[in-house]
């Protein structure tokens, strides 16, 4: 891998107390080929276990590539990655977690060669395998998808990994209230996906591990629902004049969240939860009342497709993890 004061790609790894994981995503950035520069920011929120030690082997190793900073005290994931960005010198940046890896050589150089010929590109992604740390199984992200979308699309649905994407720096300033949102990654690929398409390549090149430490997974219903509100109003209200049929898009997703929300409230006769949200919602649809809220919706998904799922779940957990012995 190349190196330079003067990166073409910085690649930010935010970690907390990873030790058993954080080497073997070192090792998948620092193994890329490519035919540009390319810097490694860690960030370390303040870890209380070995990953520090990992990481400082590392950077010795690697003085010209790898620049590793540890905070002072524990600051939490959002400011941990968005002290990380401020670092970030390259043109480009892709986001490598010291929980996940990537997999082959050529991964950044798939993603830039097709960057730098397509400059109406903001973002460029790829399929991730899913590891379930719990009980091993695996699954794959979607194949069959367009191969370029837009922001419009990404109001509706996030369906970018974070372990996948890479970004060009655009000339923006990251937004105060982006401290406050658990999943910072939504937020930065719809600020991204504001100045150009989002492309799409179908080869599997990372390992996204979903374990009890994840943000989604040590969450339940309730505050999944409230991080997917928050999210969504605090760029819905950031994109407001720029981009009102987006911000539009996203206000009819926060208060599809809500409602969810509500109607969990109401199965657990939380009535001071169920006011509460309610409250909020009025703020931006204020004809809305609780007889508004409905019933449940239907799945929608068939049994036999859920079936095949499951299926296929349990079957992967005898197929080998790729990228072990990276």
């Amino acid at each position: 891998m190349k190196t330079t004061d003067n990166p073409t790609v910085s690649v930010l790894m935010i970690c907390y107390n990873q030790q058993e994981y954080v080497g073997q995503a070192i090792r998948s950035v620092m193994r890329q080929k490519t035919t540009f520069p390319v810097e490694l920011i860690i960030h370390d929120d303040c870890s209380t276990d070995g990953t520090g030690e990992v990481c400082m082997q590392y950077a010795r190793r690697y003085p010209e590539s790898i620049r590793y900073v540890r905070n002072e005290k524990n600051v939490g994931l959002e400011e941990n990655f968005i002290r990380a960005y401020h670092l970030a010198r390259g043109k480009y940046i892709a986001i490598c977690e010291g929980d996940d890896y990537w997999l082959g050589r050529k991964k950044l150089q798939r993603q830039v060669r097709v960057m730098e010929a397509h400059p109406e590109y903001a973002i460029c992604f790829h399929r991730t395998l899913n590891y379930y740390m719990h009980d091993g199984s695996k699954s794959l992200t979607a194949r069959e998808r367009p191969a370029v979308t837009t922001l419009y699309d990404l109001a509706r649905k996030n369906y970018i990994s974070n372990v996948s994407c890479l970004y060009r720096k655009q000339p923006f300033e990251l937004p105060a209230w982006m401290s406050q949102v658990r999943t910072y990654d939504y937020a930065m690929h719809l600020l991204n996906a504001c100045y150009g398409k989002i492309v799409f390549l179908p080869q599997v090149m990372a390992v996204y591990r979903i374990h009890g430490r994840s943000v989604w997974s040590e969450s339940g219903a309730e505050k999944r629902y409230q991080i997917a509100m928050k999210v969504r109003e605090c760029v819905m209200l950031h994109l407001a004049d720029t981009h009102p049929e987006v911000a539009a898009i996203l206000r009819e997703k926060y208060l599809d969240n809500a409602q969810a929300l509500l109607r969990y409230y109401r199965a657990q006769e939380n009535r001071d939860g169920f006011d509460s949200v309610l409250r909020e919602v009025q703020h931006y649809f204020p004809g809305f009342t609780a007889g508004d809220v409905g019933d449940a919706l239907p799945s929608g998904g068939s049994p036999f497709r859920a079936f095949l799922s499951s299926a296929r779940r349990q079957l992967s957990k005898w197929l080998p993890l790729p990228g072990r012995r990276i």
